[in-house]
């Protein structure tokens, strides 16, 4: 499933009433479609990149899979067993050779520099995954409506980011770390950067969807009241009308399908909870969605 975009952008004054009689009454639907419809650039402006994403998950075996492994008739089977087999001569003959020429059959050099002040690094880390939680908070504020993304939000999230990336790297000079304990720290943070990136422009932009859906559920009842207070009996007012409504109903429908879930069984923003969050922080991907694709393990 690809969800494609429709945007239906229709010229008003080819919506004309030549009758007299419903000359009035027209002009006044007219003009509350033209205010219903002017922000349909503003809806055409709002990120495409949710629309334009590909949500139909299908399984992709590997050839590494234990499934595949599993099966007699798999070609690969030989060389991945052929594989570990050369892997552990090769393993045997160096320990072989070094123990020749240092009388130590396996040289500990470098476990001993990673090991080197190895609670501090697993507390540091800790700590740098924890402060990804306040992304959710930030979700949390704006699904409640204190605050909008635009600008507000966006603000706060690029400066946490900034920080979020630059306080581990000041970290790894203070602490005078080497460079396996610096480089698995800062790539790590890299890493997760870009998973708090992804969670918080994904999220913030379907609030958006989620203003501008209010906005064209209140004009589309304000619509239907008015149509209902003028009852003129004139049926080419009346086909003007429907169709203006349907116009509107199918940007409302557009617009309530970005925020759901392919399968719609979770709908923005149910989705912003910390138990969502450890679950997109597990998962391997650095896109998120929604929903990603269970296997029935």
């Amino acid at each position: 499933m690809i969800l494609v975009e429709k945007h239906i952008s229709p010229s008003l004054s080819s919506i004309t009433d030549t009758s007299p009689i419903t000359k009035t009454t027209t002009t006044t639907i007219k003009t509350t479609l033209s205010a219903t419809l002017t922000n349909d650039d503003e809806l055409n402006r709002l990120p495409r990149k949710i629309a334009k994403r590909v949500d139909i998950f299908q399984p992709r075996r590997s050839q590494l899979d234990r499934e595949t492994l599993d099966s007699h008739q798999e070609s690969f089977r030989g060389f991945f067993t052929l594989f570990w087999i050369a892997m552990g001569f090769y393993i045997i003959q160096a320990g072989v050779k070094n123990f020749q020429s240092t009388g130590i059959l396996v040289d500990l050099t470098f476990f001993r520099l990673f090991s080197q002040d190895a609670i501090g690094l697993i507390l540091s880390d800790m700590c740098m995954v924890g402060s990804m939680f306040f992304s959710v908070l930030i979700q949390k504020v704006i699904a409640r409506g204190w605050i909008r993304w635009r600008y507000t939000g966006m603000i706060i999230q690029h400066v946490f980011q900034v920080m979020f990336l630059f306080v581990p790297i000041y970290w790894t000079f203070f602490r005078g770390w080497p460079w396996v304990q610096s480089g698995f720290f800062v790539l790590h943070t890299i890493s997760m950067l870009m998973k708090l990136h992804s969670y918080s422009f994904y999220n913030g932009e379907l609030s958006t969807y989620v203003v501008r859906l209010s906005e064209l559920k209140e004009r589309f009842a304000n619509l239907v009241g008015e149509s209902k207070k003028s009852d003129i009996e004139v049926d080419e007012k009346d086909e003007n009308q429907r169709q203006m409504l349907d116009q509107l109903k199918e940007k409302i429908d557009q617009v309530e399908g970005y925020l759901h879930s392919p399968s719609k069984s979770i709908r923005y923003p149910e989705n912003v909870t910390f138990l969502n969050y450890v679950d997109f922080l597990l998962v391997p991907t650095l896109v998120y969605e929604l929903e990603y694709p269970r296997t029935e393990k």
